[in-house]
């Protein structure tokens, strides 16, 4: 009982302090701590414009994961205790589905909301290494300081203020959501490599956010007060791109009326953001390397060379390193864009962070239409379960679709595009055509299938379908092997040859075939 009150006193020496709330949460964090005897903890506040919990202070989390979650209510154990305004007590998080893994090692957890009256201000999160290692004492304690928290916030002046910053903040880093490792990685590599002239090429699939982190690069470059200039190598034919990209003379061609300057001089001083650079022709692929190499260009129609000082990221859905393998690209252009490889995840591989993009793009869309929408948790677990080829782009279309036509304030499966419907029927369809194409199979190929088909159906598979279409595509490359043509591939499979190229097209194991 000593304690309690000595921490509590301590507690509330800290808040009289005279200091900005803002400036103590660390302070406060740490007796919260030492109190609760606890590993780790954080306090998150609800953002005013977002209805999702910020994190201020934490320990446990580094930095850039700490920049990177923002939890929308309903989402993990923190979040359910501010959508429910109550206490939240876990014993052991591995029998909980509502935990959401930050720092390894946890085995309990406790969840405060900070409350000034029917407002959540924010949660105060403790937990610890340990079964059961909280007790009601620890608990009373919370609840108390939670009071004295809530008091101070609604006291301060600077509180909309400080979220206001937040948002109006040009880095987009700090826009890019998501606390999966793989994100975090990215956002931690950009931070380092982008101060640095090195040409930085991106992989990832279309949707994945390739022309974010390319403006990110340019953000926190000592060139962010310069141009930055993108282009879409893919969108024009070679003569068409040739101009765009280092400009033309007065007479170059046919509609050359006047002099006109490229992307390149345009983009002086700065970065040129070259997406999608494959669909360059082996003719521009080498005008493009004798610019990088030499840092001049020739407008098209005349010999004058033009001295330029530009950074260079450039991007790409192909596996460039395969298709110098194969003649299609060329190696010296490769080496030179490719300095620093940036590969990233498409969204099926970054599970965790659907709910927390699916909440941002309704909120965004929600002010939009002025509604109110939420998502029904049957919804956000058909969106946690389809395998998302479109990747970022394709969940952002899909929560507008759903924002737009659900009749009801909260968002029912009967509001989802044909697309995941179809994606349960596609998922048994597929499971079928496998037991189809092993059932007068040998022993050992009956074996496989058995393991695969129960890894498939396993509760512990992170991605059902994401497997599924893993399986297919093996059996598909194997069947082409085989037949050689699409036809005997076809036949092999038992299906028709729509339908394998249907299987071709839709599968994105399947997309270098």
């Amino acid at each position: 009982m000593e304690k309690f009150s000595e921490s509590l006193s301590k507690f509330r020496d800290i808040l009289d302090s005279g200091s900005n709330v803002f400036n103590v949460f660390d302070a406060l964090l740490d007796v919260i701590l030492n109190f609760c005897n606890a590993i780790t903890g954080n306090i998150s506040l609800t953002d005013p414009f977002e209805k999702v919990l910020i994190i201020l202070s934490a320990v446990g989390l580094d930095k850039e994961k700490k920049l990177a979650v923002k939890l929308p209510f309903n989402i993990g154990i923190t979040g359910t205790a501010a959508s429910l305004k109550t206490t939240i007590h876990v014993r052991d998080v591995s029998k909980d589905k509502r935990y959401v893994k930050l720092v390894d090692s946890i085995q309990s957890e406790v969840a405060v909301p900070i409350l000034y009256g029917d407002e959540v201000l924010g949660v105060i999160n403790v937990e610890s290494n340990k079964v059961g290692h909280f007790s009601e004492e620890h608990i009373r304690f919370l609840e108390n300081i939670s009071i004295e928290l809530s008091n101070a916030l609604i006291q301060n002046k600077n509180y909309r203020e400080y979220f206001l910053k937040i948002h109006k903040d040009p880095d987009t880093l700090n826009r890019i959501i998501g606390y999966d490792p793989k994100i975090l990685f990215i956002k931690n590599r950009v931070r380092i490599v982008a101060p640095t002239d090195a040409s930085v090429l991106i992989y990832g699939e279309s949707g994945s956010g390739k022309e974010m982190i390319a403006h990110s690069l340019h953000y926190h470059s000592t060139r962010s007060k310069k141009p930055f200039i993108s282009m879409n190598c893919g969108a024009l034919n070679e003569n068409l791109l040739e101009s765009e990209l280092f400009g033309h003379v007065k007479g170059a061609f046919t509609g050359a009326e006047r002099n006109n300057i490229g992307r390149f001089e345009s983009a002086n001083e700065g970065t040129i953001f070259l997406d999608e650079v494959f669909e360059m022709t082996p003719a521009l692929q080498v005008k493009l390397l004798r610019v990088l190499q030499e840092r001049e260009i020739e407008r098209v129609g005349d010999l004058k060379k033009i001295k330029i000082d530009v950074r260079v990221i450039s991007a790409t859905h192909r596996d460039l390193s395969s298709e110098v393998d194969k003649g299609n690209f060329r190696m010296d252009l490769f080496f030179r864009l490719g300095v620093i490889p940036i590969r990233l995840p498409p969204l099926r591989e970054r599970q965790g962070d659907i709910p927390l993009l699916a909440h941002h793009f309704l909120n965004d869309f929600n002010i939009r239409y002025g509604k109110q929408k939420i998502l029904s948790s049957e919804t956000t677990e058909s969106l946690l379960n389809y395998n998302w080829p479109g990747n970022v782009r394709e969940l952002q279309n899909t929560i507008q679709y759903m924002a737009v036509v659900s009749p009801s304030d909260t968002i029912h499966t009967d509001s989802l595009p044909e697309s995941l419907h179809f994606q349960e029927t596609y998922k048994e369809e597929v499971i079928s055509d496998v037991r189809k194409i092993f059932s007068n199979s040998s022993s050992s190929k009956q074996q496989f299938l058995g393991e695969k088909l129960t890894e498939l159906n396993s509760k512990e598979s992170l991605n059902l379908n994401d497997a599924v279409l893993k399986l297919e595509a093996k059996l598909i490359r194997e069947s082409l092997e085989i037949g050689k043509t699409q036809d005997e591939a076809a036949r092999l499979l038992g299906i028709s040859r729509g339908a394998l190229q249907y299987k071709l097209k839709n599968n994105p194991e399947l997309k270098n075939i």
